[in-house]
């Protein structure tokens, strides 16, 4: 799969800045992020560091906030974190307000043994 943006807005869209979650699509099926209470959940990239912070609520402890800053490298299309040997993500498409990731690294989310196809899609305000 390759970016799917045409080129001009491809070339004013940068990919540095925070990405709102806003649906994550597990084998095919969507999900939409909804705003827990406690703060919408984002990834954001700057210029050497990756950070993705999970804003949640759980009925007994409140509102919770999972956050990892982690170093990442952009090649092409491709995305590593940290010292992975292996790309994590790959950018489907990239504008000036939709970014669409896909994870190429296997998952099993939904614990059927097998891996799953998992493609998030984040925008901005």
């Amino acid at each position: 799969m390759g970016c799917t943006v045409d080129d001009e807005e491809y070339n004013h869209a940068t990919l540095l800045g925070k990405w709102y979650y806003t649906i994550s699509e597990v084998n095919g099926i969507p999900t939409t992020f909804e705003d827990s209470g406690c703060g919408r959940s984002y990834i954001m990239f700057t210029e050497e560091n990756f950070q993705d912070t999970i804003h949640s609520f759980d009925p007994t402890h409140g509102c919770q906030t999972a956050s990892s800053i982690m170093s990442y490298v952009k090649s092409g299309l491709m995305i590593t974190l940290d010292a992975d040997v292996e790309p994590y993500y790959e950018i489907l498409s990239l504008t000036k307000r939709q970014l669409r990731l896909l994870i190429v690294q296997s998952a099993d989310i939904d614990d059927d043994g097998e891996p799953d196809s998992i493609l998030y899609t984040f925008s901005r305000d």
